[in-house]
């Protein structure tokens, strides 16, 4: 966890060191689940982190964290987009295989590990998250932005528009 929180302001290289990780053939498929858990953990903290800056910050000022934030997630979707693009000019061999691997990673928790975490979950944060990723979403639009698809509780594709 703490060495994917090191590319914090760099989340491409969060995905390349996970995406390294995932096509390591010396760990085990436990492993990579508990790497899979952890990169959760950590886009979660992220996302916990901007949900608190923004609900904590004056009303006045609300408006601008908001576009900052926008800014910052435009700025790794691009950096992504730009990152694809050069590895389709390279023909990276067994792209989508590693992409493959890399979603059933992010999705293969056993039953208890999901049913644990919906338990868990703390009501309040997750209506405050909710809230603040559907205010997110209209500012989005507002500024012509393409919000990620499915919107909030809606089966989106996470909150930078990722997997």
């Amino acid at each position: 966890v703490d060495g994917m929180k090191e590319h914090r302001g760099e989340p491409w290289k969060m995905r390349d060191t996970l995406r390294e990780a995932m096509d390591r053939e010396d760990l085990t498929e436990e492993q990579k689940r508990q790497i899979g858990t952890n990169m959760r953990e950590v886009w979660r903290s992220m996302l916990r982190e901007r949900v608190d800056e923004y609900n904590e910050a004056p009303e006045e000022e609300k408006a601008a964290v908001l576009d900052r934030q926008i800014d910052e997630i435009q700025k790794f979707r691009e950096g992504m987009e730009k990152r694809g693009a050069e590895r389709k000019k390279e023909g990276e061999q067994g792209r989508e295989e590693r992409e493959q691997l890399w979603r059933q990673t992010m999705r293969s928790q056993s039953k208890e590990d999901r049913k644990e975490r919906s338990e868990s979950r703390n009501p309040d944060e997750m209506a405050r998250t909710m809230s603040y990723l559907g205010t997110m979403w209209a500012r989005m639009a507002e500024r012509g932005i393409k919000p990620p698809e499915g919107g909030p509780g809606r089966g989106g594709r996470g909150f930078f528009g990722g997997p």
